[in-house]
């Protein structure tokens, strides 16, 4: 019974062999595609400005349509900021991949009084303390 699907198998993959009187037939395809006489080569200018090519036409209906067309055309407008997002989206995940670094700046003024409540604090710039800091941060995760 198991013997069964491998005769099959067998029987099936002979049928796709071709025979031994097979010969490859002559290919006279290359006269065929000869180009004609008077063919010359295309030299398309879709670089070139097209122009108004529709009023060509003569038709106010087709005028006002194009004209419509080019004024309230709000998918061309929204595809256009679909994709400038993209972009956006494309640089912010590439910058994930550079290095970063941190910069931060300071100033802390503060100042000790001398004991005496009826002094003021400008009479006296023996408790005054000015702090500057600075601090420099560069950090890089390797994936």
């Amino acid at each position: 019974l198991k013997l069964a699907p491998l005769l099959l198998s067998g029987l099936l993959l002979s049928a796709c062999a071709i025979g031994p009187d097979y010969q490859r037939p002559e290919s006279a395809a290359a006269a065929d595609y000869k180009e004609a006489a008077g063919w010359t080569r295309a030299n398309p200018s879709d670089a070139l400005a097209r122009g108004a090519w529709w009023e060509l036409y003569g038709d106010a209906q087709l005028n006002g349509l194009v004209e419509k067309l080019n004024s309230s055309n709000q998918t061309v407008a929204q595809s256009e900021a679909q994709f400038r997002q993209a972009q956006a989206l494309v640089r912010s995940a590439r910058g994930a991949f550079l290095p970063s670094a941190d910069l931060s700046v300071g100033k802390t003024r503060s100042s000790q009084g001398t004991g005496s409540s009826n002094s003021s604090l400008t009479s006296s710039s023996s408790g005054i303390r000015d702090t500057l800091n600075a601090q420099v941060g560069v950090s890089w995760e390797a994936d």
